[in-house]
């Protein structure tokens, strides 16, 4: 997932896409699909065990009627991303008009109950799931459904000032995302860069693909598309060095950094190269089982 904070930058922030689980991302509200009837698929259920029930007393006349397509759930953790049920389309019919609605209702919403934004960011980070195609009335059009959403949200960001992010399931809706953004030769989202920066792009973009790019992420960046923590990290890699018991006593009285020089002291001495320790640091799996 790319990450753009800078006002000037705001119209490709607003159009962020990770293929990730949304229930991980540190945003700061996120779209909860449902229905006027107020029925929630199981899958979202892992967000709170009592889901449901918070979902049905948030609920008002206006939602259960149609009047109103998006309300926040109520008495939730103020610490945690704030979901907000949006209803799908009562006829399943999903022209850019009603996708503009429907994002529109939960941006609206989402701001209504929100406070400061999370980690001092300067905007605030909305997230929401590629709904409607999961017999929502959407899924025979994925192509049209994607660019109607793509188009919506940019503008949203841009009125709301907000950056809003789009979680991608499955390989099949991330490729087709990816393959509708590359078709977009003359997006406006990539025109804000300007010149200098936009080769500076191109110029990275070789660089990951001849496979001579370290990416440098933060937490909430990194773990969220399921990348391992620091302290997973180097649990992996210690598994490999078979430490005795008084050494796992020392090395976890260590501070956050110097495990890494250590870990990687015992690889040179045991490889004999520091070439190969690379190696090892570069693939954190082999490593754990070399």
């Amino acid at each position: 997932m790319m990450a753009v904070s800078d006002r000037q930058f705001h119209d490709a922030a607003s159009r962020l896409r990770s293929h990730a689980d949304i229930l991980r991302l540190q945003c700061d509200a996120w779209l909860l699909p449902t229905d006027s009837c107020v029925r929630i698929r199981p899958c979202w259920a892992k967000a709170h065990p009592k889901l449901q029930q918070l979902a049905e007393s948030s609920c008002d006349d206006l939602f259960r009627s149609g009047q109103s397509h998006a309300a926040a759930i109520h008495d939730w953790d103020q610490k945690s991303p704030r979901p907000v049920l949006t209803a799908v389309s009562a006829d399943n019919q999903w022209s850019p008009d009603v996708f503009a609605e429907r994002l529109e209702a939960f941006v609206v919403a989402a701001l209504g109950v929100l406070n400061a934004p999370f980690n001092q960011r300067p905007d605030r980070l909305l997230a929401f799931p590629f709904f409607g195609t999961q017999g929502g009335g959407a899924d025979n059009h994925r192509g049209a459904a994607l660019r109607a959403i793509l188009d919506t949200i940019s503008e949203l960001a841009i009125r709301y000032e907000v950056d809003i992010v789009r979680t991608l399931q499955g390989r099949s809706a991330y490729s087709l995302a990816q393959k509708l953004r590359r078709e977009v030769i003359n997006d406006s989202s990539w025109r804000s860069l300007g010149q200098h920066r936009h080769q500076k792009a191109k110029v990275l973009s070789q660089h990951a693909r001849d496979g001579q790019l370290v990416p440098f992420l933060g937490a909430g960046v990194s773990v969220s598309p399921r990348a391992s923590t620091w302290k997973a990290l180097l649990g992996r890699l210690r598994e490999g060095v078979s430490l005795q018991d008084f050494q796992i006593s020392a090395f976890d009285s260590l501070g956050p950094f110097d495990p890494a020089a250590v870990l990687e002291q015992f690889y040179i001495d045991r490889l004999n190269s520091p070439q190969s320790t690379l190696s090892l640091f570069k693939h954190p799996r082999s490593a754990a089982h070399p």
